[in-house]
This record gives C-alpha cells, sequence and structure tokens, in this order.
C-alpha cells in the first residue's frame, strides 16, 4: 500500500538525525513534497513555484539564479508552462538551452524546477489513466504511463522481482533484473555492483556501457516499514555523491510525490 504524503512527511522528518543526509536538504524535501501534495487537490503551478522558491530560500542556495528566474515569473506567468514544456519528461536540450539564456539562468536551475513543478500533474494524469485501465506500452526502462526515466530500483519483499520507480509521476513497474534501464544493455560482464560500508541491503547498480546508474534497495532484507520511493530517494544520497565520485552519469532529480 502507498504512503500518503502525511505518511512520507512523518518519514522524512525520522531521517532529520541522521549523519548520512543534510538536515537542510531533508527539509526541503519535506516543504517541497507539502506543496506538491497540495498541487495534488487543487492545481495551480503558480503557487508551488511560489512555495518551492520559499523552500529553497529557507533550506537551499537562494543565489542571483533563483531571484532572475522568480523575477521572469513574476513578470511573466507564461515561463511556467515553457519551463514544463522543456524539462519535464525527456528534457529537449535546445529548448531548454534556449529557455536557459533567455531567462539568464542554468539549465540545472530549469530542470530541478520544471520537474517539481510537473511532478503532480503528471501525477493525477498516471493515475487518471489507471481507473480508466488504458493499456500501458511495454516498458524499455523509462516509464509505462509518462516516459521519464526511473529514479530508484528495489526488489520485491515477497518474491525479489526488480521494479523501477519512476522519478517525475511516481509509477512503479516490473523490469528485467539483468538489464540497465537506460540504454537496454543486458551483457553481465559490463553491469556492476557497488555496495558501500556494511549495508547489504542497498546498493547502486551500474552500467558500464552507458555509465547510468540506478539506487536499489533490497526490501527482503530492509526495514520491515511501508515502502516510500522518495524516502528511501532522500535517505541514500549519499549513494548519489559515491556514484558521481566514480565518474557515472549523474540522473534528473527526483521530483515524484511518493
Amino acid at each position: 500500500m502507498d504512503c500518503t504524503p502525511a505518511e512520507i512527511v512523518l518519514r522524512l522528518e525520522a531521517l532529520l538525525p541522521s549523519e548520512s543526509v543534510s538536515g537542510d536538504y531533508v527539509r526541503l524535501r519535506i516543504e517541497v513534497l507539502r506543496a506538491q501534495a497540495a498541487a495534488l487537490d487543487a492545481p495551480h503551478a503558480g503557487r508551488l513555484f511560489e512555495a518551492i522558491v520559499a523552500a529553497c530560500r529557507r533550506y537551499g542556495e537562494a543565489g542571483e539564479e533563483l531571484a532572475r528566474l522568480e523575477s521572469a515569473v513574476q513578470s511573466r506567468p507564461e515561463v511556467l508552462d515553457d519551463l514544463k514544456r522543456a524539462v519535464a519528461l525527456a528534457p529537449d536540450e535546445e529548448s531548454l538551452a534556449s529557455l536557459a539564456g533567455r531567462l539568464q539562468v542554468s539549465a540545472p536551475l530549469l530542470v530541478f524546477f520544471g520537474r517539481l513543478l510537473a511532478a503532480p500533474f503528471l501525477a493525477n494524469a498516471a493515475r487518471q489513466r489507471v481507473e480508466d485501465e488504458s493499456p500501458l506500452p511495454e516498458s524499455d526502462g523509462s516509464c509505462p504511463l509518462c516516459g521519464s526515466t526511473p529514479g530508484l530500483a528495489s526488489l520485491d519483499a515477497d518474491d525479489g522481482r526488480r521494479l523501477l520507480h519512476c522519478s517525475l509521476c511516481g509509477w512503479s513497474w516490473p523490469f528485467a533484473r539483468l538489464a540497465c534501464p537506460f540504454c537496454g544493455n543486458r551483457d553481465q560482464s559490463a553491469l556492476t555492483r557497488l555496495a558501500v560500508d556494511r549495508d547489504d541491503s542497498r546498493w547502486i547498480e551500474s552500467c558500464e556501457r552507458c555509465r547510468g546508474y540506478l539506487k536499489t534497495v533490497d526490501l527482503r532484507r530492509a526495514e520491515p516499514e511501508p515502502f516510500s520511493p522518495l524516502v528511501e530517494e532522500v535517505a541514500t544520497l549519499y549513494l548519489d555523491l559515491v556514484a558521481e565520485r566514480e565518474g557515472y552519469a549523474g540522473k534528473p532529480p527526483y521530483a515524484a510525490i511518493r
């Protein structure tokens, strides 16, 4: 059973004494999640943008770029639509570069805001599609509902099958255990596993061909509590730092609300 946003907030708050993740980062994700959850029931991109900006000012790095982006949105609200179109799913690099140039902000900042803004709206659309029982395409590694990349993998607590969790709409789907979801590589000699410390329930699975990686949690060994991909994503930030140090490709920001 999925955790509610309120339950996820409680789980995130429980991470605050942790030494493996910054307290300010956890607080930022809590504030953003609350704003995204409000947008599920009362969709309003402008209010969501303002809430994310406020959270970044409290717990992130609020520099000149953020001020320029906020000023652009205040003077031209349609910028938010341009932002979601340019970066929400598979970022259009040309459109993204053009938008970054016009707004005089970096592309990574636009990707961060664009995905956080789009996530609750895509979650609603995904839920509606599932309720309508529309047939889903077979996954090539990307989300069969919204087409975004997975942000996390888990091994099912009952049968050990591999599930991928969308980093944008939050949908989960089964995928081959020994295959790269980013490039389709099935050559086991090019698929590696990198564990950190003595935690045998969480590790990095990477592909030496495309240099992509995915954090994985084995629910057969993890703590017996409701599973939330977002909580795992935040709690295992240290694994992203290890992957970055090892030279694996960066991933789009995890924006899903579950």
